[in-house]
């Protein structure tokens, strides 16, 4: 018994200094980080920014950095500093003639540059600043949804990952692959263009916009000061009469009649047409303002995918036909981020310009960006839609 226990006295005073320490399961890894993924087709940086070339792109990506870390010192109960890995993806040089064109339509002094990839400046700055900061030029709008998606798919599944942030929207591929991964919810935050940017809203995941580094979706800030179209529906921001309510002028673009529901037109090009819609009678406006005065209706839910958050704040009751037939008219005045290449079934925005006056000048109440502009309406072919998400 005594040689037993002078041995065990031995080994005990031999291996205190290897004693296995158990980490708290709600301490950071050490070597932990957070993600920020950005499609700069979908998430627009700001006009000072993307034309202030070299510069330009350094500040944007200090401002993303520091909005991105102050939005995590709130989501976040350990205060312990991780690393930041930001990866911005985009097509350069497409970009760069849909960045020119939409600021030239905004700016008429502003003369649009005659080489291609002139955001490259921007882009060499952005990612000068920080080892962990890239901006990527890549081939095509699909080798951008490839790269963000497989870089998700890496790390939501890594426990160093605490966080992703989701800088990217508007495409059935992304749709497909947040469904695919939402038990990781919790690490997931989708960042949106605004309040009119509802591509993604309905897998209830938790969201936040950045509007000190993104334009805000579609540009449509000076749509109406008495109604704004919130995460879901349109809600009556002021005490205004609801006469007062902008409603979109009837298209003058000659759109085709009788199709069939179930197909979608395209042109010689490809590109999707728009199907005529009749514009609300001024009785139909009434009964619709008189509805909206007093409830915020869910546009996903009634006109849209339909909507599958658990804790919806807009309305789900019961509409009539003129109010469902008004509320699908205002959304479709508003772009679709795939413009004349989305294929979308359920899609419930427009894909083209529906005014000839904007081939003279650009009208004010046109809210179709250059994108959708310069599409042949002509039918040429129709096919059948898909299913999946993502108008």
């Amino acid at each position: 018994y005594h040689r037993l226990l002078a041995k065990y006295n031995t080994l005990k005073s031999s291996s205190v200094s290897d004693v296995l320490v158990i980490p708290d399961a709600y301490e950071p890894v050490v070597d932990s980080y957070n993600l920020v993924l950005v499609d700069a087709h979908s998430h627009n940086f700001k006009d000072n920014y993307l034309h202030g070339t070299e510069s330009g792109g350094e500040k944007a990506a200090a401002v993303l950095k520091q909005a991105v870390t102050e939005y995590l010192i709130t989501q976040q109960s350990s205060r312990k500093a991780c690393r930041m890995k930001i990866c911005v993806y985009a097509n350069l040089k497409k970009l760069s003639v849909e960045a020119a064109n939409q600021y030239a339509t905004r700016n008429r002094c502003f003369g649009k540059p005659a080489f291609p990839r002139s955001l490259g400046a921007f882009a060499a700055g952005f990612s000068r600043g920080h080892v962990s900061v890239d901006c990527v030029d890549v081939a095509d709008d699909e080798a951008v949804e490839r790269k963000i998606c497989g870089l998700f798919e890496m790390h939501i599944k890594d426990p160093a990952c605490n966080q992703i942030l989701f800088c990217a929207s508007g495409s059935a591929q992304y749709m497909r692959t947040l469904k695919k991964h939402i038990s990781f919810a919790k690490k997931i935050t989708l960042v949106q263009r605004g309040s009119e940017d509802t591509s993604l809203t309905n897998l209830g995941l938790r969201s936040v916009t950045l509007p000190q580094i993104f334009e805000s979706f579609g540009g449509n800030e000076a749509d109406s000061n008495d109604l704004k179209e919130t995460r879901n529906g349109f809600e009556v921001t002021s005490k205004a009469t609801v006469s007062w309510i902008h409603m979109p002028p009837a298209p003058t673009v000659s759109l085709p009649r009788n199709s069939a529901s179930e197909i979608i037109l395209i042109n010689a090009s490809g590109d999707r047409i728009d199907k005529h819609m009749d514009a609300p009678t001024k009785a139909q406006w009434n009964e619709y303002n008189a509805c909206i005065t007093t409830r915020r209706l869910c546009a996903m839910f009634h006109v849209g995918h339909g909507c599958s958050l658990r804790l919806c704040r807009y309305d789900h009751g019961q509409i009539s036909a003129n109010e469902r037939h008004c509320l699908r008219y205002r959304m479709r005045a508003l772009p679709c981020r795939n413009a004349g290449s989305c294929r979308d079934a359920f899609c419930m925005r427009g894909h083209m310009c529906h005014y000839k006056e904007c081939k003279k000048r650009r009208v004010s109440y046109c809210k179709m960006p250059s994108s959708h502009h310069g599409i042949d309406p002509n039918v040429k072919d129709w096919i059948t839609p898909n299913e999946n998400f993502g108008g």
